[in-house]
């Protein structure tokens, strides 16, 4: 993985990291000024940033399908783009504020039961438009 930029230590709060990268909480108006500025959102975004140019089609391709999905069980793409300090390609999505699943416990039971019901629901989804969700697991 590369070094953090100026977006990442001044601008952004790293939210999780993947097989592809990093994903940051960060303020849309911050995003557009290091990126190519062509789309203003809400206050907070999701910034997924790619650490691996092998995966850079499959990067993109994610994120094409994301776009495609379009449900209210999915976070919603809004743009692709690059960080101008090393013309590295990041996706902007929805920011979901939560809690991790694993932070659930058993005195919401409700809560999980209700999570479980959304999951499936999205999974449902997916499976109508012929795709399987490749990073679940028990």
């Amino acid at each position: 993985m590369t070094s953090p930029s100026e977006f990442e230590t001044s601008h952004a709060v790293l939210a999780g990291q993947g097989s592809m990268g990093r994903v940051y909480r960060v303020n849309s108006d911050a995003y557009n000024a290091l990126a190519v500025p062509e789309l203003r959102v809400s206050d907070w975004c999701a910034i997924k940033v790619l650490e691996r140019p092998s995966l850079r089609q499959r990067f993109v391709d994610e994120f094409n399908t994301l776009r495609r999905l379009s449900s209210h069980i999915f976070v919603e793409a809004h743009r692709l783009g690059m960080l101008r300090d090393e013309q590295r390609l990041t996706s902007q999505l929805e920011w979901c504020d939560g809690k991790p699943i694993r932070d659930l416990t058993e005195q919401q039971g409700q809560d999980v039961e209700q999570l479980a019901a959304e999951l499936f629901r999205g999974l449902e989804h997916l499976h109508r438009h012929g795709l399987v969700h490749g990073d679940l697991s028990p």
